[in-house]
């Protein structure tokens, strides 16, 4: 926002979006909407709600640290008391080739990004996304993709590695313009905590609300609610969270206190008051439901090669 009163609110010239379950329907979104109650109902299983959270977050830790898939599925049927022969049918889940689809609030955030002139990356783990968002008709708006086996030095997040390919394409990124998008706190929010960039976590399902999240992560509930100006990377202040409901209205004091608070007008407007206090409220009505899915058929995209197919934009040399 504006560093002195009557200056302009400002945001980010770049931000960099994680992939899967940040602006599609992704494994984890997938897992625990549509595999996760359809396995408890064939095998007759039975889990607490609360036990079942916990659970999920921790296989959801462990794969951002140790990349080990047997242990992660053996902690998780452990943590669950669920019998141990279902690893295999949860191991198979996780290949599964589904339909991925855009959520309602991607194609309205990505052209805000593009109508405020900023510039777009996607830094994410998954090797077959600029395959998929050109499939799902969002590759336009992205600038280049960055992702691990494009590069014998990339690593997965949060890993810097992919943070630093990104800035060697644009020299001038770095925290005091950049904000990173994600879905995920020990993927994501590790990730811009390595680099010092402000994060956003979108936290649809409020699954994240028990957690002491770090303090350069703001946990919002969809991207609508990313469109708000950016916290300045020099003060890390993390909004009030406002896990639920579509209008939002961001107040943030001289003395850089920061509120959220919900409001059903549906009006958007942006004001700053002479004493340096700065109202934003946003509205998502009239924003339209995008959905696209791949052919059952498709043959799967080769783990992180830029395939003879892939739209220009996944190809970090075609950076602008």
């Amino acid at each position: 926002m504006g560093d002195r009163p009557g200056e302009a609110v400002t945001g980010p010239r770049y931000c960099l979006l994680d992939f899967d379950d940040t602006l599609a329907v992704g494994p984890m979104t997938w897992g625990i909407e549509q595999f996760l109650p359809d396995l408890m109902a064939r095998h007759g299983l039975t889990a607490d709600a609360d036990r079942l959270d916990a659970a999920l977050l921790r296989a959801q830790e462990s794969a951002a640290a140790r990349f080990d898939e047997s242990r992660i599925l053996d902690d998780f049927l452990t943590d669950l008391g669920w019998p141990e022969p279902l690893r295999a049918e949860l191991a198979a889940a996780a290949r599964a080739d589904f339909a991925f689809t855009l959520f309602p609030d991607t194609v309205p955030f990505l052209t805000s990004l593009r109508d405020r002139g900023i510039r777009i990356f996607v830094v994410s783990n998954n090797n077959r996304c600029p395959r998929i968002a050109g499939e799902l008709g969002i590759a336009d708006y992205i600038e280049a993709f960055f992702t691990p086996r494009m590069d014998p030095a990339y690593r997965p997040k949060p890993d810097r590695s992919l943070f630093d390919a990104v800035r060697a394409a644009v020299a001038d990124l770095g925290p005091e313009n950049t904000v990173m998008v994600g879905d995920d706190p020990w993927s994501d929010g590790a990730f811009a905590a390595a680099v010092g960039l402000p994060c956003w976590i979108v936290d649809r399902r409020d699954r994240y609300g028990s957690l002491a999240l770090a303090p350069h992560i703001v946990r919002v509930a969809s991207l609508v609610q990313v469109l708000v100006a950016a916290p300045r990377a020099a003060d890390r202040t993390p909004m009030a969270e406002s896990p639920s409901g579509d209008d939002i209205s961001v107040t943030q004091s001289p003395s850089g206190a920061t509120s959220v608070t919900q409001s059903p007008s549906g009006a958007t407007s942006v004001t700053q008051s002479p004493s340096g206090a700065t109202s934003v409220t946003l509205s998502p009505s009239g924003h339209t439901s995008v959905v696209a899915q791949r052919s059952a058929t498709e043959a799967p995209v080769g783990p992180g090669r830029v395939e003879p197919g892939d739209p220009p934009a996944a190809r970090p040399d075609k950076v602008r």
